[in-house]
């Protein structure tokens, strides 16, 4: 038995892409956990630029980027979403783990283990 399904009005062009949720799900908790902090993106990129941590001192992210992330958007010649260093730099400067930027709270996650 064949069922033929044939999606009317706005599903009718919409496709469903789990990764452009997923990167605008990660982006908005990033600039929710910035503005937290009481910081613009203009702020936010000093405070990366200037933080000393790290060895490589060219690390940056631009403002630019940084709203590219947040509205969920892949930047660069690198086809990743956020590399793992990148990842790191705003795990270190919004204090908070790699796991809680990418899948939310922590105690949120207790519902699906």
């Amino acid at each position: 038995m064949k069922i033929d399904y044939k999606p009317k009005g706005l599903m009718k062009k919409q496709k469903l892409d789990f990764m452009k949720y997923q990167y605008e799900e990660i982006g908005a908790r990033i600039k929710e956990y910035r503005i937290s902090q009481g910081l613009g993106q203009d702020d936010f990129s000093e405070v990366i630029t200037n933080k000393i941590d790290y060895e490589e001192k060219e690390v940056s992210i631009q403002a630019n980027v940084m709203s590219s992330i947040e509205n969920g958007k892949i930047f660069g010649k690198n086809k990743n979403f956020l590399p793992d260093k990148t990842l790191q730099i705003l795990s270190d400067v919004l204090k908070k783990s790699k796991v809680e930027i990418i899948f939310g709270k922590e105690t949120d996650l207790s519902d699906f283990r």
